[in-house]
Parts: C-alpha cells; sequence; structure tokens
C-alpha cells in the first residue's frame, strides 16, 4: 500500500501510496527491489503496486515506465486463495542476465506459487514458465555461454526459459530459500535447498540429489566463511 525512501537519519525523500496502520501482518516475498537496472550509474526502484509493474528513479521516486502485471494463470481469478484479482499482485523480484550484457539487465517476477515471468530493462516480457516455484530463485551462467541459467523452486530453467530439468515429481512442499554455490574454487557448485519441510537439501547441476538432511521446517540459508578452521564456504540454515 506504501513506499518510501528514507535517509539514514530518517528523513522521507519520497513516498508512494499511503501507509495502512491495519497492514501489520505479512507473510508473502514483497515485490520491489533497488537496482541499477540500465547500468547508468543510478539507482531504480521497481516495484509492484495496484497490479502494475513499476520502474522508478530512484533518487526522487519519478515513475520511468510502467506496464501492467500478467494476468492471473487461468485467465481468472480464483474465488478464494493467493490469486484473487485479475492481475497478480507479484511475489518477489530477482535480477539476472538473461540476454549475455555483463550485467543483470533482466528481472524473474513470480506468483505465489506457480507461475514466473522474465523481463527486460524496458519492462517488455520475455518469456514465462510454470513449476513450484517456492520463494525466491536464483541465477548462475552454469553452462558458461555468458547467459544467466534460473534455478526456481526446485527446477532448473535455460536462458531462453526452456526447463532443464524438474525434481517437482519427487519432493513436497516448496523451496523457502535456493542458492546456486561453489564452496571450493576447485569444486563444482551445487545447488542448495532449504526446503521447508523437506528439510536441507544439496543437488548437482544435473538435478541428482547429493545430500538431503530432514532437520525440520527449514528456511532462510546464507552462505559465507562463517568457519576458518574447515575449507571453503558454510551454510547455515534455520528452522521453522
Amino acid at each position: 500500500s506504501c513506499l518510501a525512501a528514507l535517509t539514514l537519519d530518517g528523513q522521507i525523500l519520497w513516498q508512494t501510496g499511503k501507509p495502512d496502520p491495519w497492514k501489520t501482518m505479512l507473510t508473502n516475498d514483497v515485490a520491489f527491489q533497488i537496482h541499477d537496472l540500465n547500468q547508468d550509474g543510478k539507482n531504480e526502484v521497481i516495484y509492484c503496486m495496484d497490479q502494475e509493474i513499476v520502474m522508478a528513479e530512484g533518487a526522487t521516486g519519478k515513475i520511468i515506465k510502467k506496464t501492467p502485471t500478467p494476468l492471473t494463470p487461468g485467465g481468472k481469478p480464483m474465488e478464494s486463495g493467493h490469486n484473487s484479482f485479475p492481475r497478480i499482485l507479484g511475489d518477489c523480484i530477482y535480477f539476472l542476465d538473461l540476454k549475455g550484457k555483463g550485467f543483470d539487465s533482466d528481472f524473474i517476477l513470480k506468483d505465489r506459487y506457480q507461475s514466473f515471468w522474465a523481463y527486460d530493462s524496458n519492462l517488455d516480457l520475455i518469456w514465462s514458465g510454470e513449476c513450484r516455484t517456492g520463494h525466491y530463485p536464483s541465477a548462475s551462467d552454469i553452462d558458461h555461454d555468458g547467459k544467466d541459467e534460473l534455478f526456481m523452486g526446485y527446477s532448473l530453467f535455460d536462458d531462453d526459459g526452456k526447463m532443464q530439468w524438474s525434481l517437482d515429481g519427487e519432493l513436497s512442499d516448496h523451496a523457502d530459500g535456493v542458492a546456486i554455490v561453489r564452496y571450493d574454487e576447485n569444486a563444482d557448485p551445487v545447488i542448495l535447498c532449504a526446503a521447508s519441510d523437506e528439510g536441507m537439501l544439496f543437488i548437482d547441476l544435473n538435478g541428482h540429489i547429493l545430500k538431503h538432511h530432514y532437520i525440520g521446517h527449514a528456511q532462510n540459508p546464507a552462505v559465507a566463511n562463517f568457519r576458518d578452521d574447515l575449507p571453503g564456504l558454510e551454510t547455515v540454515s534455520v528452522d521453522y
């Protein structure tokens, strides 16, 4: 209902929408991010509001461009459930490089929890896909062609939107947090999933599960060098 930009001293630089004191509970991923989408050295703010995707100047909030969000999958809103509006509200935004420009000039917008759409920096739709999306994706140039592949939920997609493989048929629940990680500089990257009631998963780039730890309802993984006494990087996650 409201988006505001503030200085570190609390001064409001700009604001759009109106704060709603009744909106005290939020469990979904909110579709807004700050990113220099066109590489002009100035950040834009990309967000969804009133069933529109908006790109605004980061410094002023002035709208540069906007376009309607995708129609609710299936052609009509559900009578109840997550999609009760004609168009999706937007459930997260993730930046990546689908065209091989060398910087993240494209972005993914998803719903909750079945469909996602790829856009370029002009807010033009590139392609769309479906899977059990989970909460937030991860991307990396896995095949070294200069363009990012997208890991969404339990599925890997090429830069053109073609599904490479999926574990949707093998795993239940949805992925709360995922990442494509090279734990050691001499090792191949692996995919980690904090996979809700499925626990913690580690998957190779061909879709084979390497490790499966049932630790409870796993969420919010972080990857860093947490322990100097161990080689490479480590992952910390929490359960619910």
